[in-house]
């Protein structure tokens, strides 16, 4: 029996029924009707259903997400300040800031071989003068704290106490964190508190993640790599629950 003969007979059938509910000149009118759709989708190909699904679940397919990947190479998930206080506030989002443009003024190898130099070595063994560099990093800051005091005080011991207090609870900066692939130099100094909670936060996963943010990381440079792109363009975002 052929497609358009099925359809017409479905379409009597259907129409009648529901035509009955109005009587009998309903049910004549409803199976006239319903016939002719029938035939009319009897008709058509089936091989156009299949193709019209087929297109349907190839769009869901290459749908693009409603927001970032964090695991497929988008960047690492947001970072969470250590705490609500409007000063490390400010202070956390100016060392986010410092470690993104950082890792933007890398290219993706670069970045790839710190991180991977990073894991198999750790700290110190990637990076034997990094110590040094550190030390060396915040005497230079000192010295020039001290000779601001110097000016403004010009007394040795006033200067001496004006910088020991500008330098506590400060550290060396690495843009990025080197777990992070960020180089053994320091670039800036800033609140220890606020650098040691982006330190352990590359260490961990985020809200919405599998990986760490360090891996994270690494999936984009990679993605950046495979795309060709010289450097790399990544977001590194605050938490909007922080």
């Amino acid at each position: 029996m052929s497609g358009a003969l099925l359809g017409g007979l479905a379409g009597v059938e259907i129409g009648g029924e529901t035509g009955a509910l109005a009587g009998p000149i309903g049910a004549a009118v409803g199976a006239v009707l319903a016939g002719i759709a029938g035939l009319a989708l009897g008709s058509i190909d089936p091989s156009i259903f299949a193709h019209v699904n087929k297109k349907a679940d190839e769009d869901l397919e290459h749908k693009e997400p409603s927001g970032p990947c964090y695991d497929c190479g988008d960047g690492p998930d947001c970072f969470k300040p250590p705490s609500s206080d409007p000063d490390t506030l400010k202070e956390f989002r100016r060392q986010l800031k410092g470690q993104e443009k950082g890792i933007n003024e890398m290219s993706p190898d670069e970045l790839l071989n710190n991180i991977d130099r990073y894991s198999e070595l750790g700290r110190d063994a990637a990076n034997p003068g990094e110590k040094k560099m550190r030390e060396d990093f915040r005497n230079q800051w000192w010295e020039d704290y001290f000779i601001e005091g110097l000016n403004k005080f010009d007394n040795r011991n006033k200067a001496t106490e004006y910088a020991d207090e500008q330098m506590k609870e400060k550290a060396a900066l690495h843009n990025p964190d080197m777990r992070a692939g960020g180089r053994p130099m320091p670039t800036d100094m800033g609140s220890s508190r606020v650098n040691s909670s982006i330190g352990s936060q590359w260490g961990k996963k985020g809200p919405s993640s599998t990986f760490k943010r360090w891996e994270q990381l690494k999936k984009a440079a990679e993605k950046a790599k495979k795309l060709g792109k010289k450097f790399m363009d990544v977001d590194l975002l605050e938490c909007e629950d922080s």
